[in-house]
């Protein structure tokens, strides 16, 4: 029987999506521009950029909701949990854009040493993780599957043990 990442707290899985910078990452600014601390892509991100649409169809709904797990391990919330907005100009944002401004030719630096394409590797996968949660949630919904290995029909807020419903209209 397979066994998510998330169910056994894999310490390996790390959120890659979303995040709000911390000192750490400002810190690292021009150490990831020089491309000499590349965090490797998550591997259920890989697997997932590979064939987002593998087909899982005749997988039951627990394993359908281990793999969803796994994602979200790396990928943070779905669209249909309640998860506040990053700040774009947070205290972190800004911090991480000051520091990188003082690397001198940023851009081409960023591309030559590779973390460039790196980053829009990372950003591929990502995009694969997203739409393979969805594809898989959509099989879940198919199956008649019970939430999360299906998507929540109304935004909803889990705190611990207590759900919370609410309006998808919230700004």
């Amino acid at each position: 029987m397979p066994v998510s990442l998330a169910a056994q707290d894999n310490e390996d899985a790390r959120v890659v999506r979303g995040k709000e910078p911390d000192v750490e990452d400002v810190v690292m600014t021009p150490v990831d521009d020089l491309n000499l601390d590349r965090d490797q892509i998550p591997e259920v991100l890989q697997t997932a950029a590979k064939n987002p649409y593998d087909s899982m169809s005749e997988a039951s709904c627990k394993e359908l909701n281990y793999a969803i797990e796994d994602l979200t391990a790396v990928l943070g919330a779905d669209f249909d949990l309640s998860n506040e907005e990053t700040d774009p100009f947070s205290e972190g944002s800004i911090a991480k854009r000051v520091v990188g401004s003082f690397v001198p030719f940023r851009g081409i630096l960023r591309e030559v040493t590779g973390a460039a394409p790196e980053e829009r590797r990372l950003e591929a996968a990502i995009l694969a993780g997203m739409s393979r949660r969805a594809y898989l949630k959509g099989l879940g919904e198919a199956k008649g599957c019970p939430y999360p290995a299906r998507p929540a029909f109304v935004q909803i807020k889990i705190d611990g043990d207590d759900v919370q419903e609410l309006s998808r209209d919230q700004d």
